[in-house]
């Protein structure tokens, strides 16, 4: 996982330690958009996009072309 709250001992990962969800996951924290394209590129298996509103999801776009499974919140902007 990537950006702000998704570091290795920030927010997110703190709470899937708590609840026993976080095996399998990365976290990342704040990166620049180049990696996060590197990373869509050659290892991920699935975008999860848990912005509760963002206007134009180019990362989901972006992880759609790389033929990418998206999951993403009812009001994140598809």
């Amino acid at each position: 996982m990537a950006g702000t709250g998704y570091e290795p001992a920030g927010e997110a990962s703190r709470w899937a330690a708590t609840h026993h969800c976080g095996s399998g996951v990365t976290f990342c924290g704040h990166m620049p958009n180049s990696e996060v394209l590197k990373i869509l590129e050659t290892d991920a298996q699935l975008l999860l996009h848990p912005a509760k509103e963002e206007t134009f999801c180019m990362v989901a776009l972006e992880a759609m072309a790389f033929g990418i499974p998206v999951v993403a919140g009812e009001n994140s902007g598809f």
